[in-house]
């Protein structure tokens, strides 16, 4: 994650106006600790992964109270564990009050535009939850329209995944 600082004083010692933050999380699914090249990794090369590490935030000491990745993505989402957020089974979704109070909720709820592309397992995705969805459940391999199968992540390269995001960040609509 990378934050620009919002305290610039002007010359007049007044604030300047606060440029909102961009918040990005990035969740790496079954991978261990040492996966990427900015955790020592010097066979794997994430050379993108890296950058976004050396210019953000990493979180060095994660830990999951429950190894299932639906229990362990809304854990993330909520900042609970299992035993209050209640999501102990594929396919069980949190209510849409309980998804109000996630990181992605409360963020929303204040004016920020929030998307959400990969994999979700916290039940089914909700459109109304995020203002830009490309969510999948459970599966990796994708058969396209002419029958040809396709990884997700080259799925969301083909779509409007990315350019939606980086057009987000230029100010431009999904």
């Amino acid at each position: 994650m990378t934050a620009p600082s919002s305290t610039a004083q002007t010359a007049t010692s007044q604030p300047a106006a606060a440029t909102p933050m961009n918040v990005v999380v990035l969740v790496i699914d079954d991978t261990r600790w040492d996966s990427i090249g900015a955790a020592g990794n010097r066979i794997v090369r994430t050379p993108r992964i890296d950058g976004l590490a050396a210019e953000g935030i990493r979180f060095t000491q994660a830990r999951v109270a429950t190894a299932i990745c639906m229990a362990s993505r809304a854990s993330l989402l909520t900042g609970q564990y299992m035993s209050r957020h209640g999501i102990d089974r594929f396919g069980k979704p949190l209510t849409p009050e309980a998804f109000a109070g996630t990181y992605p909720g409360v963020l929303r709820g204040a004016g920020f535009w929030t998307g959400y592309v990969g994999k979700y397992d916290v039940g089914a995705a909700r459109a109304t939850d995020f203002d830009f969805l490309r969510a999948y459940q459970g599966r990796h391999w994708i058969t396209g329209a002419d029958g040809e199968r396709v990884h997700v992540t080259e799925q969301n390269a083909r779509t409007r995944s990315i350019s939606c995001a980086r057009g987000r960040a230029t100010g431009h609509s999904c």
